[in-house]
């Protein structure tokens, strides 16, 4: 990153912003305000802005921005990108040479710039950079089309301002590499997931750069359920968060800050040194992880949850169960390596419901009826329950009760558990 520092914008899920602070503050880095699915820092270094990438669980992507000004025509907008072109030096240091800019665009409605596939356009023209003239030649030496690289683009337009950012993520920040089955159905966000366990205080941020990456959830816990597991995406991060693994360290994935023109090698080495380091501490830390139980009533679920967890290098600490909700049944083994001091259990789930499962009217009974059923299950074990609720245009932890109703309701009547409590805070002791 050039100097002096760059601002960064954190973008996650609506409703995880608390989390992400936290895990911000556990670089060192101070965030100044938020906004619904974002978190603002400034000030930030090129160590920071290169950590966060790598080691925040519960963010989507992260932007860095780059330019503002005032476009009160098209006119404007291309003279102005024009000149940033030349004279910008933060932007120049950040378009790629040669990349294919993919530019996103959102525009207020007081904005005389409302077109936005008209405003993308005209950004993606004037801001790119040609190729290196030895990338040119090396192409034509081998006969290869090479595939230029792309580079995403956030355009905020606002009344007459225009603000450009640009992507460091590349992929978004939630895809940790180790899902199998890219078709899987009704995945749940790895993030989100984190997010959600994290709030549960399964396991937190570390309070400092180099501290341990996760207090051991088996001084807290006795064990963690899910009876839908689906894909596996909760126990794997549970599992995952439990010994403290840094998110992406499997992945094998690049960044799209790694093409930047600016883009510090010695400084990328020594955020992924670190890395290394949380997860030589994170392979220590797996004797000491209580029993997680991952169980669907769906063959196909279990078989693809087994090879995401293999993927992920946790498939030694879960165990798999093929069986409906009415037989889960307690741990079959001791929980926790240090045995069972009256530690509660958690239920954790995400529960089908009607969009989210694909059924119409006609699935509300069965639903209703999984529903009870969970509930009952959850009296019988005497556990804690949270259920992930959502609607597809409400986040899970920002509705309006009103909103959720023809879920959350059901799953509050039928676990007999605070509506709060089914969208997502915590709720409840006891044993699984």
């Amino acid at each position: 990153m050039p100097k002096p520092r760059a601002s960064m914008v954190v973008r996650c899920v609506p409703g995880l912003e608390s989390i992400v602070q936290q895990e911000l503050r556990a670089l060192s880095v101070a965030s100044s305000f938020t906004s619904p699915g974002t978190v603002f820092a400034k000030h930030v270094s090129a160590k920071e802005l290169y950590a966060s990438n790598a080691l925040l669980r519960c963010a989507t992507r992260i932007l860095v921005p780059a330019c503002s000004f005032v476009a009160r025509s098209f006119a404007d907008l291309e003279l102005a990108c024009k000149r940033l072109a030349r004279e910008d030096a933060l932007l120049s240091s950040l378009l790629v040479p040669g990349a294919r800019l993919r530019v996103r665009v959102q525009a207020a409605a007081n904005s005389p710039l409302f077109h936005t596939a008209a405003v993308a356009e005209r950004i993606a023209r004037h801001l790119h950079v040609p190729a290196e003239p030895s990338f040119a030649r090396s192409s034509e030496e081998t006969g290869a089309v090479a595939e230029p690289p792309e580079q995403r683009l956030d355009v905020l337009v606002d009344g007459e301002w225009v603000k450009i950012l640009v992507d460091a993520s590349g992929e978004a920040l939630h895809d940790r590499g180790w899902r199998q089955d890219r078709g899987a159905k009704m995945p749940l966000k790895e993030s989100v997931a984190a997010g959600l366990l994290h709030s549960l205080g399964w396991a937190e941020p570390p309070d400092r750069v180099g501290a341990a990456a996760a207090p051991d959830a088996a001084s807290r816990f006795r064990a963690l359920v899910d009876p839908f597991c689906g894909s596996g995406t909760i126990p794997i991060e549970a599992a995952l968060l439990s010994i403290g693994m840094p998110a992406h360290f499997l992945s094998g994935r690049s960044f799209a800050l790694q093409r930047w023109p600016a883009f510090e090698p010695g400084t990328w080495g020594a955020v992924m040194g670190e890395m290394a380091r949380r997860a030589e501490r994170a392979d220590a830390r797996r004797g000491s992880v209580p029993l997680i139980v991952a169980s669907d009533r769906d063959a196909g679920a279990i078989t693809s949850a087994q090879a995401n967890a293999r993927g992920a290098g946790v498939a030694d600490l879960i165990e798999f169960r093929q069986c409906s909700v009415s037989d889960v049944a307690p741990p079959r083994r001791r929980a926790s390596p240090r045995g069972d001091n009256g530690q509660p259990g958690l239920l954790v789930t995400n529960p089908p419901w009607g969009v989210r499962s694909g059924g119409g009217g006609g699935e509300a009974a069965t639903l209703d009826g999984l529903y009870w059923r969970l509930g009952q299950v959850r009296k019988e074990r005497k556990s804690p329950a949270v259920g992930v609720a959502r609607t597809p245009e409400i986040p899970f932890n920002q509705a309006p009760a009103c909103l959720l109703s023809p879920l959350a309701l059901s799953l509050s009547v039928a676990t007999s558990l605070p509506l709060a409590t089914c969208i997502g805070e915590k709720g409840g002791t006891g044993e699984v």
